[in-house]
């Protein structure tokens, strides 16, 4: 890159729990790229932050959370999840942080802040029984996955979790007949 004397270099940021939260809620993974740092500073400082793109803020916050700024990432994200009704992106990466971290009150929490944004989307219970699923709380897992397919009778990811929930309780059957229940559709 100009100016950089070719010290730059890239690094690929994939952040493992939001991608299974936004695979699991049915939306597209975000990829982030972040260009390395020269003498402390990031490289492309000087272009600046769209502050009205809410997806642009969001993975700079990821980016923050990649490199260690913990703190300010999840601040700014809670303040992006506070700000638009709308958009679910800031929720979901805070929700993602919480999980990397095994904070799974404050996952929840969050999750909170999105149900209230989007009480009827089925992902939005797909992503909080993912959360319980995580905490090892089967019985409230079981319950978000059910409501998530009372939403959407096609919630492949809710449909797939619950199976995974029979097997663990020893319904083989019941994970059979649900996954052809899915295939039927």
């Amino acid at each position: 890159s100009a100016g950089t004397g070719g010290a730059s270099q890239t690094l690929d940021v994939q952040p493992s729990a939001l991608q299974t939260i936004t695979v699991l809620a049915g939306q597209k993974t975000p990829t982030v790229e972040y260009t390395a740092t020269l003498d402390g500073q990031p490289v492309n400082a000087g272009w600046g932050v769209d502050k009205g793109n809410v997806g642009t803020q969001v993975r700079l916050a990821q980016v923050r959370l990649a490199t260690g700024d913990s703190e300010r990432a999840f601040r700014d994200l809670e303040t992006l999840s506070a700000s638009d009704p709308k958009q679910d992106q800031a929720d979901l990466a805070l929700i993602a942080g919480h999980l990397q971290r095994r904070e799974f009150d404050k996952a929840l929490a969050a999750s909170d802040a999105l149900m209230r944004k989007q009480p009827d989307a089925a992902s939005t219970y797909t992503v909080r029984g993912s959360i319980y699923l995580a905490k090892r709380d089967f019985t409230n897992a079981r319950a978000s996955f059910d409501k998530a397919l009372s939403l959407d009778p096609k919630n492949f990811a809710a449909a797939y979790n619950l199976a995974t929930i029979d097997v663990r309780d020893g319904k083989p059957e019941a994970a059979r007949s649900r996954y052809d229940a899915m295939l039927a559709k």
